[in-house]
C-alpha cells in the first residue's frame, strides 16, 4: 500500500510557518471546523495518519474525528506535539473528512491515507 496525499509530498513539516509549509489552519468553529478531500472513486481505506502541529497547540487535535464517506473511521486521542497520529479502520468511501472538536481550531500539517488496491477484470471471451 502506498500513501496518497493531496499535496503530493512525503516531506511534511509540523512547525507552523517554518521551512516548507504544509500545515492547514481553520477558524475556531462553534460546531467543529472541518477539512475534506474527494478520492474521485470509492476506495476501501485501511489507515489514516495525521501529522499534528509541532510548534504549539498540539492538544487542539484531541477529539478530532476522521470520516471515510459518511462513516467514522476513528477519533484522535492523546496526540503528541509534532507526531503522526495513526487511525486504523476498514471503511469504503469516496472522500475523507477531518472534523475538529466543537469550539476548537483545526490544524494539522500532513495527511496520509492508505487504501486496498482494487482491480476490475472484464472477460469477454471464453478461455481456450
Amino acid at each position: 500500500m502506498k500513501p496518497e496525499n493531496p499535496v503530493k509530498t512525503e516531506e511534511f513539516n509540523p512547525s507552523w510557518g517554518q521551512g516548507e509549509f504544509t500545515c492547514i489552519h481553520t477558524l475556531n468553529d462553534e460546531d467543529g471546523a472541518w477539512w475534506r478531500a474527494a478520492f474521485g472513486e470509492q476506495l476501501t481505506i485501511t489507515k489514516v495518519q495525521i501529522l499534528n502541529r509541532g510548534d504549539c497547540c498540539g492538544k487542539r487535535l484531541e477529539g478530532t474525528k476522521v470520516y471515510i464517506g459518511e462513516s467514522i473511521c476513528g477519533t484522535v486521542n492523546n496526540p503528541d506535539l509534532g507526531s503522526w497520529v495513526t487511525i486504523n479502520c476498514h471503511i469504503k468511501g469516496d472522500f475523507i473528512k477531518i472534523e475538529g472538536a466543537p469550539k476548537k481550531y483545526l490544524h494539522f500539517c500532513g495527511l496520509k491515507v492508505w487504501s486496498i488496491a482494487t482491480t476490475e477484470h472484464v472477460i469477454d471471451e471464453e478461455p481456450e
